[in-house]
């Protein structure tokens, strides 16, 4: 195995980064994109449901990349799985979701637990208007790691990745219809779990998996002959591009469109799987971009931009953050301005807070409640 990639991939973590930005630009452009006909507003609002392609993409991939040879069915293994994959996304989550609420007012118990749990992301009426707004995909990524020791178990038993995503898939069209026979108001629509739910953006992650396989396999660096990375990026703009002519005043992203569904679930994730194997294996000004230490550093503070750049703490930090600058609301003749301003203030707090909260908080779990592992000879390993 390439001893590089073993140890470290520092442009995956410069990814991490780049697609945190493209939701957040995809946010904050969204409510202009309706007032100025213009194409290059609609490229931009599309980034938002691709940069969360990219994440569930690149989230398969780290898993499996450095879970699959390690994590056994024993206690002490799925232990540790699920504390890191704990320590990792929820007290961060916990703290803005509590914030949020909090500054809401709301007292209902039953928003609160739904929320603290993520099950939220499983009911229509709660998926995306309860304290973290774009934390829907956080139940997608929890629902992902819950199942994942069962999906790696296949994969290393050489199940088919395509048969493992139509068995998946089965499950939430099998739920669907069992949630409707017995009126329990989860999965609302065939659409909702195809586009927000696990169920539906399996493939995503599967794809991811399958990347990383072919990276733990040996002799898979050998040239194919074209620019990977240059060439996955061309393919990316023509989809991004398609998507935005799909949307319209029925559906007010392209992938709300069924072609742009079809489009975004099952090519898109190739598209990003070829990003991802060129940026590691090709020497570019992209992949020399994101390994700097720049974007490493935004990479690992990208999860906290990611919480609060939208939502009840992004109007929050947003208003005092134009507050700053002397006006009041964001003037469509300042678009750039204010949003690139607001931007690079998101990331500074989410730099302070990764090194301040996230990070220290990660790793005093890890160290407080880890368990050592045997190895084969029954002797303790750290």
């Amino acid at each position: 195995m390439n001893e590089r990639i073993k140890n470290i991939i520092p442009q995956l973590t410069g990814v991490r980064f780049l697609a945190a930005a493209m939701v957040y630009f995809s946010h904050h452009v969204l409510p202009f994109s309706g007032h100025i006909h213009h194409r290059f507003y609609d490229v931009i609002k599309e980034f938002g449901s691709t940069g969360v392609t990219v994440f569930f993409v690149l989230s398969g991939f780290l898993i499996y990349y450095r879970y699959s040879n390690r994590l056994s069915f024993s206690f002490r293994s799925l232990w540790n799985y699920f504390l890191n994959r704990y320590a990792r996304i929820y007290p961060m989550f916990f703290l803005v979701t509590v914030i949020s609420l909090g500054f809401q007012h709301i007292s209902d118990v039953k928003s609160w637990i739904l929320c603290l749990t993520f099950i939220n992301g499983f009911f229509d009426e709660y998926i995306r208007f309860l304290a973290i707004t774009q934390g829907w995909t956080l139940t997608i990524e929890e629902t992902f790691y819950v199942l994942a020791p069962f999906i790696f178990y296949f994969v290393l038993k050489k199940t088919s990745i395509f048969r493992i995503g139509m068995f998946i898939m089965s499950i939430g069209m099998l739920w669907f219809v069992l949630n409707h026979l017995f009126d329990i108001h989860m999965f609302k629509s065939f659409y909702f779990i195809l586009y927000s739910t696990f169920f539906g953006r399996c493939f995503d992650f599967l794809t991811g998996i399958f990347l990383a396989k072919i990276f733990l396999q040996k002799d898979h660096t050998s040239s194919i002959g074209i620019h990977l990375t240059y060439f996955s990026v061309f393919l990316f703009g023509i989809a991004l591009f398609i998507l935005s002519s799909l949307s319209s005043s029925i559906y007010l992203y392209g992938v709300y469109n069924p072609a742009g569904l079809l489009l975004n679930n099952f090519f898109l994730p190739v598209i990003i799987a070829a990003f991802f194997y060129g940026i590691i294996h090709e020497k570019t000004w992209i992949s020399q971009i994101l390994q700097s230490k720049l974007f490493v550093i935004l990479g690992k503070s990208s999860y906290i931009l990611y919480l609060i750049h939208y939502g009840v703490v992004g109007t929050l930090l947003s208003s005092f953050f134009i507050s700053l600058w002397g006006t009041s609301s964001l003037m469509i003749n300042h678009i750039w301005l204010n949003v690139g301003l607001t931007f690079i203030l998101f990331t500074l707090v989410s730099i302070v807070g990764f090194y301040l909260i996230e990070d220290p908080i990660n790793k005093w779990i890890r160290r407080k409640f880890s368990l050592k592992l045997l190895n084969s000879n029954n002797q303790i390993q750290k």
